[in-house]
């Protein structure tokens, strides 16, 4: 199905989806062994030391060889075949057992790999003389995966072997929850405590609300969306009318929201509701923490929208464009393909397609650097 979801909304892509990387963490597990010594009165910091420790959330409950993951990737083990997993780790707190990954073979990751021995570590293929003499000497004591992309094969590991440690809700409508009896729900949809769906809303197949999302009237949500907690989804646009008198008039917003299949929306987003028309995300789309996406904006296939983001009214962003944390767009600017916005801009015009933009007022990235180049000669010359 997930295949066909571009074509269903009429929006054909051959770019590569992205891929969703579990987080097995163990918070939870930590806030039940709190509350439990709560309970029994012993709170104190050898019992939340003690909690932390242990770090359930990351155990898989049994042994895992390397090899059995490296057959089930389609990958090639090397190193000490033997290994076993028994939990998943970040680098640095990677121990005997530990399956980790790292980005890239820095001064850093070479020294914390040279002291684990017994783990099953996913890493970029050598590039060079020094860093595969590196790779021989670590596969000594560890089992290696050397790939071409190791934070997406480290993914599917995640998908394949942990997946039950990441946060789910169980499929259904909680008890808590309040949908309309005009809403529309898909097999297979999860909508978690204190949810609310209003009338005449349509949610497709296997998509997620997390606990405490607002889905307003008539709000179309297409198949296997997750929105996080908190979201809220079709709420009226910032819309007013200055009268002769000076005051502020409210503007009626009857449009509304679609979002289409496979897209992510982070917590506490805003999703506007247009006074008229559409405010669309399209197919396979991701939206983190606390964005605000304005009445009327289209925001183009596989595109990334980072967390603290704006998204002014009106504004297009094309296909698989990366918006950065803390950017901002105008008001009606439209945001090419594959172009690239970069931390805490400011967007006051178009952006060409592919193009990567910087600063506030944002501008290309080449035009930025010879003006911080300018600027340094200026001060060292006035010194």
């Amino acid at each position: 199905m997930k295949g066909e979801t571009c074509t269903r909304w009429e929006r054909a892509h051959e770019s590569r989806p992205l891929t969703h990387i579990p987080w097995p963490g163990y918070h939870g597990y930590l806030c039940l062994n709190l509350v439990s010594a709560r309970r029994s009165r012993r709170l104190n910091v050898k019992s939340v030391d003690t909690a932390r420790k242990r770090r359930p959330g990351t155990r898989h409950g049994k042994a895992i060889a390397a090899e059995r993951v490296a057959s089930a990737l389609g990958l090639d083990l090397t190193g000490a075949t033997r290994v076993v997993i028994t939990s998943v780790d970040a680098i640095g707190e990677a121990s005997t057992g530990s399956a980790t990954w790292v980005k890239a073979l820095t001064r850093e990751s070479r020294r914390t790999i040279d002291r684990l021995s017994g783990a099953l570590i996913v890493l970029p293929k050598a590039r060079n003389i020094g860093e595969r003499k590196f790779l021989d000497s670590a596969s000594t004591r560890n089992a290696l995966l050397a790939v071409e992309e190791p934070r997406l094969v480290y993914a599917h590991l995640l998908a394949r072997f942990f997946s039950h440690l990441e946060l789910r809700l169980p499929r259904g409508i909680d008890r808590s929850a309040r949908v309309d009896p005009s809403a529309g729900i898909g097999p297979d949809v999860a909508i978690g405590p204190f949810c609310f769906v209003g009338s005449d809303v349509v949610i497709g197949e296997g998509t997620v609300l997390h606990p405490g999302v607002t889905v307003h009237s008539r709000t179309i949500i297409g198949q296997n969306c997750v929105i996080q907690s908190g979201a809220v989804i079709g709420d009226r646009g910032f819309g007013f009318v200055r009268t002769s008198g000076g005051s502020l008039e409210h503007f009626p917003h009857v449009g509304h929201v679609i979002i289409e299949d496979d897209v992510e929306i982070g917590a506490c987003t805003a999703i506007d509701r247009p006074g008229l028309g559409t405010t669309r995300i399209m197919c396979g789309t991701k939206i983190d923490n606390l964005c605000h996406i304005g009445h009327n904006a289209q925001i183009g296939p596989h595109a990334i929208v980072a967390a603290c983001t704006e998204v002014g009214a009106g504004v297009t962003v094309g296909e698989r464009a990366w918006l950065g944390p803390n950017s901002c767009s105008i008001e009606g600017v439209t945001i090419g393909s594959r172009s690239l916005v970069g931390i805490g801009s400011t967007v006051l015009r178009d952006v060409p397609a592919g193009a990567v933009v910087a600063g506030s007022p944002a501008e290309p990235i080449e035009t930025v650097r010879k003006t911080r180049r300018a600027l340094r000669k200026l001060v060292k010359s006035s010194r």
